[in-house]
């Protein structure tokens, strides 16, 4: 990849300047729940018991006040600037690594930029829904990039403190431990260590999640949100999934995880989801 062009920095700039300023109008009303949720889970007081393992955003909002001189509403639109920021750079940089080509990057970061401004629910943007979407977008990276197992558990890693989605990591290293020699069926083992360290991931995922949740609740400060203290909606979510999604914008959800599905399915490999 070449280096950055001057023009593709300063679109960038100015794309995630304009990003900024949306995503902050379209939360403008929420602005000082949002603020508070923050402070709530870095003090871990008055929050709900699912949100105290998701750390790693509010610790660095509470970081960023001491420039903000405590003011967490400033705090928080400074890490909305820097994340968002990020994500358009690292947006850009991955697709020009991948394709070799820096003005399809550009092309693909506005995508990009513009899809998350699209997809925003509009009343909340916490600090681990920023950060999970820098995860996965470098997941996918490490994926395209068919990166040694270390990258996958270094990024897992600092994810499993930001929210417990950072499991799909650990699913994704078991997916794709199995391999595939005559398209559908015929299924294999073709890396073993990559099964072991999605398995190890996904019990250490599991056991932390449960583990600094009870060590951080107080029975006082909030309500646990099913009994074993998760998001565990299964029904709910598939309704949403086919049913809800298809009117409206969320439909590109549905779209995505469907054409994704097909392509792992019907795409003929030999070793791996990814290797051909």
């Amino acid at each position: 990849m070449k280096k950055i062009d001057p023009v593709h920095f300063f679109v960038l700039a100015l794309l995630s300047l304009a990003e900024i300023r949306l995503v902050h109008l379209i939360h403008a009303h929420s602005f000082n729940y949002l603020a508070r949720v923050a402070y709530n889970v870095a003090s871990c007081s008055f929050i709900d018991k699912v949100n105290l393992n998701r750390l790693l955003g509010p610790f660095i909002v509470k970081g960023l006040s001491m420039l903000t001189r405590g003011d967490y509403r400033n705090a928080l639109f400074l890490f909305n600037a820097i994340f968002i920021t990020a994500l358009n750079f690292t947006t850009y940089y991955f697709f020009g690594k991948l394709t070799g080509n820096l003005r399809k990057a550009l092309l693909y970061a506005i995508f990009a930029a513009a899809g998350f401004a699209a997809l925003q629910d509009y009343n909340v943007l916490f600090t681990w829904d920023i950060i999970s979407v820098l995860v996965f977008t470098i997941l996918g990276y490490l994926i395209f990039k068919k990166s040694k197992n270390y990258c996958f558990i270094l990024l897992f890693i600092t994810a499993i403190f930001n929210r417990e989605d950072a499991l799909f990591i650990s699913l994704w290293l078991m997916i794709d431990s199995v391999g595939r020699n005559d398209g559908i069926g015929k299924l294999y083992l073709s890396d073993p260590k990559k099964l072991v360290a999605g398995l190890a991931s996904l019990i250490y995922g599991v056991a932390y999640v449960k583990y600094i949740r009870n060590a951080l609740w107080n029975a006082t400060c909030g309500s646990a949100q099913s009994p074993i203290d998760n998001h565990l909606t299964v029904v709910e979510n598939l309704k949403t999934l086919f049913i809800s999604n298809l009117q409206n914008m969320n439909i590109i959800v549905t779209l995505f995880l469907l054409a994704a599905a097909a392509f792992f399915v019907f795409k003929p490999v030999e070793t791996g989801f990814l290797q051909t």
